[in-house]
């Protein structure tokens, strides 16, 4: 399925005239185009727009421009008068009428679409002159990544600044200067986002694609996790999923939202037709009780605070931390719960810490933890 395809489904669903099939096969193709959710959902918003339209004005002029086709138009002579009649006018205004029949429909329907080019023609240039500057830059790519145990601190071209914390990728155009500012997100990140009102600001992240003008948030997406979610500390986001991409949530301060990766909601092992869409949650960020600090954001400060996280989640974040792997040779002990409040502790003291919550056995193998009972 190429872009253009997108484009043609995409007018059948606004006209209500797409195939479940289609729809379905849309859905899958935005997956792998995650560039053109926000032109799609700009041209959506267009077709909803309650324009108010002079009936009036318009059929006088479709009349109008009509009656001069008439005018204009030379009648079809006949060689013979009718047999029957002897009556050759009759049959020459019959044909004229068919064809002006003919020429009225070609007309009306070349105006209505002057009429979608000029309803879109704004929309449309910019779309088209933000796709062009994509591909100019395509291949102009600049990616950075973060080993395990380490964070980096990036300033975007536009002034933007992004944290970028371990075992995590972001990729983005080194130009930077096209009518979107789009990056990509593989892991965690924290975006001070700077503010420009003409050039919004997209995150992808699986299954999260956030638009924002200029504020402060957390995304977390690792691959592999059960859920992506996103912490908004001050200003406002709006976020669409790609297995609903029509539908926007607001985020307000203080607010958090989770959404159930792929693999946690049964997408992947269901048949296409009885797939269901993501789990989205949204609530409050958490505040750790002994400081008020926010946990969502806490490793920035290098702490690692976690509240009724079972052990194998947290061990997922400490492998992150200490890069470090770990292993579970009992099954009960994946499901041990913690409070979890660190600072710069060594790997040996967190574990050792972890024991004194819940019994479990270790050791070390080299880069290895291995769990035992």
């Amino acid at each position: 399925m190429t872009v253009d395809s997108i484009w043609y489904i995409l007018g059948k669903k606004l006209a209500g005239e797409a195939s479940p099939e289609e729809l379905e096969e849309l859905e899958q193709m935005l997956r792998h185009h995650p560039n053109l959710h926000y032109p799609i959902q700009n041209i959506t918003d267009l077709w909803r727009l309650k324009k108010p339209i002079d009936r009036t004005e318009a059929l006088a002029s479709l009349q109008k421009h009509l009656l001069r086709l008439g005018e204009t138009e030379v009648p079809i002579q006949l060689v013979a008068e009718d047999a029957c009649s002897g009556n050759t006018e009759s049959r020459v205004i019959k044909k004229r009428s068919r064809y002006f029949m003919q020429v009225a429909a070609f007309s009306t329907l070349a105006l209505l679409l002057s009429y979608a080019v000029y309803y879109f023609s704004q929309a449309g240039t910019a779309g088209r002159e933000e796709m062009a500057g994509q591909e100019k830059h395509a291949a102009e790519k600049s990616e950075i990544a973060t080993r395990p145990g380490a964070h980096s601190k990036i300033i975007l071209p536009d002034g933007s600044t992004v944290l970028l914390n371990a075992g995590s990728k972001l990729t983005y155009n080194k130009h930077f200067d096209a009518a979107i500012r789009e990056v990509e997100l593989t892991g965690e990140a924290y975006f001070d986002v700077k503010k420009d009102v003409q050039r919004p600001f997209i995150i992808h992240a699986q299954e999260m694609n956030i638009k924002v003008l200029g504020t402060a948030f957390n995304v977390k997406s690792y691959p592999g996790d059960k859920s992506s979610e996103t912490s908004l500390i001050h200003g406002s986001i709006e976020v669409t999923m790609n297995s609903r991409p029509y539908e926007k949530i607001i985020l307000h301060p203080s607010e958090k939202l989770v959404v159930m990766n792929d693999a946690y909601t049964g997408k992947e092992a269901v048949g296409k037709k009885n797939r269901v869409p993501s789990s989205v949650v949204i609530s409050k960020i958490n505040y750790a009780p002994a400081d008020s600090a926010v946990i969502e954001t806490s490793w920035i400060d290098n702490r690692l605070i976690f509240r009724n996280k079972i052990f194998t989640e947290l061990a997922a974040e400490l492998e992150r931390k200490y890069g470090m792997t770990f292993r579970f040779d009992d099954e009960n002990t994946k499901q041990l719960m913690f409070d979890v409040n660190f600072k710069n502790e060594t790997i040996q003291e967190v574990l050792q810490a972890l024991q004194l919550a819940n019994p479990f056995n270790y050791s070390i193998e080299k880069e290895t933890i291995v769990i035992t009972k």
